[in-house]
């Protein structure tokens, strides 16, 4: 391991599937963790949870991001990302968000919980047979990506002939916040971010002369005063709840089938009893967190000492989520899955006033499309080592082969 990338090294193959050793190598060697120029990555719990709370650092203004790289300026695709909410500072932040949360009721999380129950029994109903006749299937491909994309396209109002090919975009969009995209990787985002913002304002447009039951018609809906989206935050606000709300929820739901597989022992946590199964859930995302390295930064607006290091002002600081959630010094025994741990929260959705909005939704689906694979297939597992997508981002699938147990 060299001083010069460590984090780099979050993307070379030894790592990919176990990235463990290196969040104690980084802990311990690199608390605050080098990411180039102006940029470091905290790596331990206690050093993480006083920044994201702390005054003095903010998202930086969009014009303090394109005077550090004028590039974001020119391109679609990092010009939306970084005009997006998550770029938001308070008290703005709060106005933003409440045109979410407010549609987030528990009237409507209740349907998209059965929403959700009906669908994992439909794909399974057909993976189920498959696997008994001795088949391998892909549940990142046949179940994760399907549950997660098409409740996001059900509370949002995507029309199922439009599904497949927002679907597609995504992972072109996505290529925008790896820092080690290529040029032509970014043109290709740009090329995707285009289309997405074109449909989703067509779409604004059209649930404003026909109004439905939809998050789409209650972001678009004219309201009086401030208490409104501007004609550019509707469509960013749609842009953005697409492009993160469902492959970070496969993500999980792939890392909850993995470690389900891996500890068969934790498998009764998922029956019968709700509380039990969100503790399995909970521990699976500070266990296996669907990101690897956030893609949203906070700027230090002044010279801060961040536990042993100074931070000068001006420095782009990021989370290693990972490593934070493997902090010795938080969870004893980190390493170790174990749903009845003491309830500390992780990082997985990160903390402080930009926490993710989605993050109950989230937990949701993954609680009940886990429980019903349980009750499904309680013989679930690994056929073969899962692929995964080398990024610095999101930990992302690109299989997830399994069979039943013989």
């Amino acid at each position: 391991m060299t001083a010069g990338e460590p984090a780099r090294a979050l993307t070379e193959e030894r790592y990919l599937d176990d990235p463990r050793p290196l969040y104690h190598w980084l802990r311990e060697h690199h608390p605050v963790c080098p990411l180039g120029t102006g940029k470091v990555a905290l790596t331990r719990y206690a050093d993480a949870h006083r920044v994201v709370r702390d005054s003095r650092f903010r998202r930086p203004a969009f014009t303090e991001i394109v005077a550090a790289n004028p590039e974001v300026e020119r391109r679609p695709s990092l010009s939306m990302f970084f005009r997006s909410q998550a770029y938001v500072n308070p008290p703005e932040l709060a106005r933003v968000r409440r045109f979410v949360t407010r549609e987030l009721t528990t009237r409507r999380m209740d349907a998209l919980s059965g929403t959700v129950d009906r669908m994992a029994d439909g794909l399974l109903d057909d993976i189920a047979s498959r696997l008994a006749a001795g088949a391998t299937v892909d549940m990142h491909a046949e179940f994760a990506l399907g549950i997660a994309r098409n409740v996001l396209a059900d509370l949002l109002g995507v029309p199922d002939a439009d599904r497949d090919r927002l679907t597609g975009l995504v992972n072109r969009v996505l290529a925008a916040i790896d820092p080690l995209s290529t040029s032509e990787q970014l043109d290709a985002a740009d090329e995707a971010s285009h289309e997405v913002d074109e449909y989703f304002t067509a779409l604004a447009a059209q649930r404003r002369a026909d109004p439905r039951d939809d998050l789409v018609t209650a972001l678009a809906s004219p309201r009086e005063g401030a208490d409104r989206l501007t004609d550019d935050e509707l469509p960013t606000m749609l842009w953005g709840t697409w492009l993160a709300g469902f492959e970070t929820t496969a993500s999980g739901i792939d890392h909850g089938l993995l470690v389900l597989a891996r500890n068969p022992r934790c498998g009764p946590w998922l029956d019968g009893d709700p509380d039990r199964a969100e503790a399995f859930v909970e521990e699976t995302l500070r266990y296996e967190p669907q990101v690897l390295l956030t893609s949203v930064s906070w700027l230090a607006g002044e010279d801060v000492t961040v536990g042993e290091t100074l931070v000068r002002a001006g420095t782009d600081v990021r989370l290693m989520i990972g490593a934070i959630n493997h902090d010795p010094a938080t969870f004893a025994d980190p390493d170790r899955f174990d749903p009845a741990r003491p309830a500390t929260p992780s990082f997985a959705f990160s903390q402080g006033p930009h926490y993710c909005v989605g993050q109950a939704l989230a937990r949701m689906e993954m609680s009940v499309a886990l429980r019903a694979v349980r009750r499904r297939l309680p013989g679930l597992a690994l056929a073969g080592q899962p692929r995964r997508v080398p990024t610095m981002s999101l930990r992302r699938f690109g299989s997830l082969p399994m069979e039943l147990a013989g």
